[in-house]
């Protein structure tokens, strides 16, 4: 006979769950976790929550560990609501830290959450927008890469960023091999070989894959390969793309760089809103 794993009763031959008992568990997890954003929403007390939510673990056989993961969902739920309008103000991140207190939310497993990455990302746009650079929101391990000039802060980084720069190579079109004449047994002599005409053809080339740092002077990217620092004052043309960002400044002999693997949107809006500082 199989033993439920929900309930620990009987489940029957061949069996090791009860269907009721499996349904009480899904629903019971849904249930928690829109409660919990519910509450969020409605701005109630977390605590008001607390007797409504040891009945539910208890009736839905819910152990902590997968009540944490619905706490992290609900979370993760709240976060998208907050920032439909892609703004957060201070009592919404004051609510959410609330509710992360609350529930005593280990803070690895928060920081590891897309949601987390978001709102600390739309708190450190609305701190630019009332003029706090402090860069206090950044946590960097180790040594930095960049020379900071005076008065400068770093403000936000990407790791493992890899950065392309616009290179201008010459093909030909046209191209021929000319025709050989036979002059004795085995020597040939080749005649109108020429090359075609010459075109112009930039592609992006890899300059390497390294850390990119916002301050609110500069763009900072160091690689092994090359290091580059590209004033704020200087951007005339900033695009963004899902995965990465394309600049280029001022000068006559400055080249278009690109940089992949980091959050288009975030930097573009960052980068727009410290110009305009």
């Amino acid at each position: 006979m199989g033993t439920c794993k929900y309930c620990r009763e009987n489940a029957g031959l061949f069996h090791s769950v009860h269907a009721d008992c499996e349904k009480k568990h899904a629903e019971g997890l849904e249930a928690i976790t829109a409660e919990i954003a519910k509450s969020f929403s409605e701005g109630t007390d977390p605590g008001t929550m607390d007797a409504g939510m040891a009945k539910l673990k208890k009736n839905s056989f819910i152990d902590e560990g997968q009540f944490t993961e619905c706490v992290l969902a609900a979370f993760d739920r709240a976060v998208d609501n907050v920032l439909q309008d892609s703004i957060l103000t201070r009592d919404e991140e004051e609510k959410l830290n609330q509710l992360r207190d609350h529930f005593q939310i280990d803070k690895a497993l928060l920081e590891s959450r897309d949601s987390w990455q978001k709102l600390v990302k739309a708190a450190v746009l609305r701190d630019i927008s009332e003029g706090n650079i402090s860069g206090s929101r950044l946590k960097i391990e180790g040594t930095v890469p960049f020379l900071l000039q005076k008065g400068e802060t770093l403000i936000w980084a990407f790791n493992h960023v890899g950065g392309y720069e616009q290179r201008t190579r010459t093909v030909y079109e046209g191209r021929s091999s000319g025709f050989s004449v036979r002059i004795v047994k085995g020597v040939y002599y080749r005649t109108g070989a020429f090359r075609g005409n010459p075109v112009q053809v930039n592609e992006m080339s890899p300059i390497g894959t390294g850390l990119l740092g916002v301050t609110n002077k500069n763009i900072y990217f160091a690689s092994e390969s090359k290091s580059l620092r590209i004033p704020l004052a200087k951007i005339i043309t900033l695009i963004p793309y899902e995965d990465g960002i394309g600049i280029q400044k001022d000068g006559q002999t400055a080249k278009p760089v690109t940089f992949k693997d980091l959050d288009g949107w975030f930097i573009y809006n960052l980068v727009t809103a410290l110009a305009q500082m």
